[in-house]
């Protein structure tokens, strides 16, 4: 079997990016052209950074026609056998990562080390200045292929700044929560880049709460991954089809169905399974690196159905519960703050939002003596009530924590539970204790046995009442 020799190996990288850029064009200027060496992958990507430059939309006919003012050997046939070549790219920074050590080797001074080595080795007292000159050369190389940290000018900042304005003013910028009250009150909800976390007892119903969003994301056609780490995909499905058809679980799990009940429950599905913004998972044993490369083939998926645009890959993301990934799994505070980092930095790679859930420790709630049940109708859990919480707190914009009086007063005076069956609303009360940029507030909802929850509507105007 013939070894692939050096150069090969590098082209095949170069063609790789050039393949994954022909998916994520706004991502051509990741790495400066001085990088590369093949000169039909140089004048692609000179033509894909063109086409940004002048904010057009990504075709390969528009590449075609920079490309006749670059090299126009390059026919329309090989971009497309160039684009076909790979599919996966769960691992394109590591291919990114040997693009620029391969610069480095190639490009770097080897006068510099040889001269190092010299001064090193040679009899006699070092000198120390030009050791340290030739040393700050080195630094300089090297720092060229470390893109860890990006520099933006002013006038960057203001040419960024403007396009936010004028995004905002086209109400491009703004994000949806799926409920108003909770639009209305957070300053950028759902923000590119940005989490929220919703933390409960067991018991308020977040997992439902998590499932009506993605439902009405869903129907608002924003691209939704659904990744459950301790429901099942029988237990996410019922509540998807009980919500989006007004069934209650008893419908759905009875053994004898009437026929009309049957064929309206597969005319349900029929329409879930109709809408292409909606990827899901209920796969536990995830890590964080699995959960960026599941992104990767969300979104690919999504770019599959003409979902995603080059100028828009925000993805809204939903992981119930956060801590079974096995980076929080049983992890002690420090190791939490040290994962909750991670993945706010996979968060702001991919341009998109992350909500997740976390479940509170009982033992606090169930120590308590309530004297009267109108107690737990004040009751709020917080960030404080979770392990590591201030972790989390630290690196989510929006905290929301959920309580749902009913269900607490049939814990703790369960003799009453058929007044609490027959006299109580199930309400479910939303309490924001933290907010980066706004204010705190609080607003009501009501869960119904379809699992479908809505805002509770105020009695005397019928508008959503927080």
């Amino acid at each position: 079997m013939r070894i692939q020799t050096f150069k090969e190996i590098n082209l095949k990288n170069e063609q790789k990016y050039i393949s994954y850029l022909f998916r994520n064009p706004q991502n051509c200027f990741d790495l400066p052209l001085k990088f590369f060496f093949n000169a039909n992958i140089i004048s692609i990507l000179k033509s894909i950074q063109k086409l940004q430059e002048k904010n057009l939309e990504f075709c390969f006919d528009e590449i075609l026609i920079i490309l006749s003012e670059i090299d126009s050997s390059i026919t329309k046939d090989q971009l497309e056998n160039l684009q076909n070549a790979f599919t996966d790219f769960s691992n394109i920074e590591e291919t990114k990562r040997l693009i620029k050590e391969t610069y480095l080797r190639e490009n770097i001074n080897k006068q510099i080390l040889e001269e190092i080595l010299v001064e090193t080795t040679k009899a006699g007292n070092l000198d120390l200045e030009k050791l340290k000159k030739l040393g700050n050369d080195l630094l300089y190389k090297t720092s060229e292929i470390n893109d860890k940290i990006q520099l933006k000018s002013a006038e960057d900042l203001k040419i960024n700044y403007i396009k936010i304005l004028e995004e905002r003013q086209n109400d491009i910028k703004r994000r949806t929560l799926g409920y108003k009250p909770l639009d209305d009150n957070i300053l950028r909800p759902a923000q590119d880049g940005e989490m929220t976390a919703i933390v409960s007892l067991k018991g308020m119903l977040k997992s439902a709460f998590v499932k009506n969003i993605e439902n009405r994301l869903v129907n608002k056609r924003i691209p939704v991954l659904s990744i459950n780490t301790e429901m099942t995909e029988e237990s996410s499905v019922d509540r998807l089809v009980a919500m989006r058809g007004g069934f209650t679980l008893w419908d759905l799990t009875k053994k004898e169905k009437e026929q009309e009940l049957y064929d309206k429950i597969l005319n349900t599905i029929e329409r879930l399974s109709a809408s292409k913004y909606y990827e899901f998972t209920d796969e536990s044993n995830l890590s964080l690196d699995d959960l960026d490369a599941l992104i990767y083939k969300a979104k690919s998926k999504f770019r599959e159905k003409d979902i995603l645009t080059s100028k828009d890959e925000y993805i809204f993301i939903t992981i119930d519960l956060l801590e079974m990934l096995l980076d929080f799994s049983g992890k002690d505070a420090y190791k939490i703050i040290e994962s909750i980092d991670k993945l706010h930095r996979i968060c702001k790679k991919h341009k998109s939002h992350i909500l997740y859930t976390l479940q509170a420790n009982e033992n606090k709630i169930r120590s308590m003596r309530f004297k009267k049940p109108e107690d737990l109708d004040y009751y709020k859990i917080g960030i404080e009530d979770v392990f590591g919480g201030s972790g989390y707190a630290g690196r989510s914009r929006v905290v929301l924590s959920l309580q749902r009086p009913k269900h607490l007063k049939m814990m703790f005076f369960p003799d009453r539970n058929e007044e609490w069956e027959e006299t109580e609303e199930d309400i479910i009360k939303c309490n924001c204790v933290k907010q980066n940029d706004g204010k705190l507030f609080f607003t009501r909802f009501v869960f119904d046995e379809t699992f479908r929850i809505m805002p509770r509507l105020d009695e005397i105007n019928g508008t959503e009442s927080g």
